[in-house]
C-alpha cells in the first residue's frame, strides 16, 4: 500500500498538467514575491522533467522590456520544485537566443539589471528570512547584450554591444542578490568606437555582491590579447559602481605570460593609439584614478619598464601622473 502511494505520488506530480501547474506557480510566486515581472508566452513540459518556457520576456523597475529569450530549456527537479518554489533547483538550464539590455538611466548610479538583482531578497522586517535561491548549470546560445549608462552621451556611455554570446557554466548559485558562477567557456562579439572585438575565450570563478564584483582565477583571450590572473572590484558602501574611477577599489594580479594589446585597450582609452602587444605581469590596487602597482613589469619591443612601487593617478582625467622611488627603464625615444 505504501509502496502504491508512494508510485501514485511520482505519477502525479510527473503529468505534464501537473508540471505546467507547478511551474506557473513558481512564476507566480517570482512575480508576487519577488517582483520580477516575468511574462512567457508558452510553457511545454514533459515525463521526464524537461521543461521549457518560449517567448520569456522579463521588465525592468520602469516597466522596460529588457530581458527576452526565444526559449529557455530546463531539467529541473520537480520533486523539490514541488514542495518549495522560493528555491529553484535545475539541473541544467538552456537560455536560446536571449537578449538582454542594462541600463543605467539618466540622473540614477544604479542599473536596471542590479536593482533587479535586488529584488531576490528581502529587507522587510517582517521577514528577514525570505530570499530567493536558485542553482544550475547554465548554458547560453547565441545571444546578445548590450550595457548602456545614459548619464553619458554616445559611444562613451555604451559599455558593451554584443553579439553571438556563447556562454557555458558549470555552476550558478544565486542566494538573494549575490550570485557566483563558475564560467568555463565565454565567448562573444562586440564593437565600440567603430572597432570589433572578438572575446574567444573568458573564464572564472564570478562573483557579485553588494560589497564586491570578483573574477577569481580569469584567463582573458581575445584575437589580440591574453590575460591571466584575477580581478576583485571593491565597492564604495553608499555609491555602489557610482563614481567608477575614484570609489571603486581594485585588487588585480596580472600573471607572468599576460599580454594586453593597444588595440584591446582602446575599448575603453579612447585615445591610446598604439597598438603594439604590451607583456604584463604585477598587482595593481585602489581605484583608477589613483592606483597604486606593485612588483609591476612591462614589456614590448621597444620598452622594457619595472617598478617595486608605482603611483599613477588622474588616468581618466588625461593627466596620467606617475610617482615612484625605483623605476628601472629600458627604451628608445620611438619605443616611449
Amino acid at each position: 500500500t505504501v509502496l502504491g502511494l508512494i508510485l501514485l505520488v511520482f505519477i502525479t506530480i510527473n503529468l505534464p498538467v501537473t508540471k505546467r501547474y507547478i511551474a506557473s506557480q513558481a512564476i507566480e510566486l517570482l512575480n508576487n514575491d519577488f517582483k520580477m515581472k516575468l511574462k512567457i508566452d508558452d510553457v511545454d513540459v514533459n515525463f521526464f522533467g524537461d521543461v521549457r518556457l518560449k517567448g520569456v520576456k522579463m521588465n525592468d523597475y520602469k516597466d522596460f522590456e529588457f530581458v527576452k529569450a526565444k526559449e529557455i530549456q530546463a531539467n529541473s527537479d520537480w520533486f523539490a520544485l514541488a514542495f518549495n518554489t522560493s528555491n529553484l533547483k535545475f539541473n541544467k538550464v538552456a537560455l536560446v537566443e536571449p537578449d538582454i539590455k542594462v541600463i543605467t538611466y539618466k540622473g540614477d548610479s544604479i542599473s536596471n539589471f542590479i536593482r533587479y538583482i535586488d529584488n531576490f531578497s528581502s529587507d522587510k522586517p517582517s521577514d528577514p528570512n525570505k530570499k530567493f535561491k536558485m542553482k544550475m548549470v547554465i548554458d547560453i546560445i547565441n545571444g546578445k547584450a548590450s550595457i548602456v549608462n545614459e548619464n553619458h552621451p554616445g559611444e562613451e556611455g555604451r559599455w558593451l554591444d554584443a553579439r553571438n554570446i556563447y556562454l557555458h557554466s558549470k555552476e550558478v548559485n544565486i542566494d538573494g542578490s549575490d550570485v557566483k558562477a563558475d564560467i568555463g567557456k565565454f565567448s562573444l562579439i562586440t564593437k565600440r568606437w567603430g572597432k570589433e572585438h572578438v572575446v574567444d575565450q573568458f573564464s572564472t570563478n564570478f562573483e557579485i555582491t553588494k560589497k564586491h564584483l570578483k573574477l577569481a582565477d580569469l584567463v582573458f583571450n581575445t584575437d589580440h590579447s591574453l590575460l591571466m590572473g584575477g580581478v576583485t572590484l571593491n565597492l564604495d558602501p553608499k555609491t555602489g559602481f557610482a563614481d567608477f574611477g575614484d570609489k571603486v577599489n581594485w585588487d588585480l594580479e596580472f600573471k607572468p605570460g599576460s599580454q594586453l594589446s593597444g588595440y584591446d585597450l582602446s575599448y575603453f582609452v579612447t585615445n591610446w593609439d598604439n597598438y603594439t602587444p604590451i607583456s604584463m605581469s604585477g598587482t595593481m590596487t585602489g581605484p583608477l584614478n589613483k592606483m597604486h602597482l606593485q612588483n609591476f613589469q612591462v614589456r614590448s619591443q621597444d620598452v622594457n619598464l619595472h617598478s617595486k612601487s608605482l603611483k599613477i593617478s588622474e588616468v581618466l582625467n588625461k593627466k596620467f601622473l606617475v610617482e615612484s622611488d625605483q623605476l628601472d627603464a629600458d627604451m628608445t625615444y620611438k619605443g616611449l
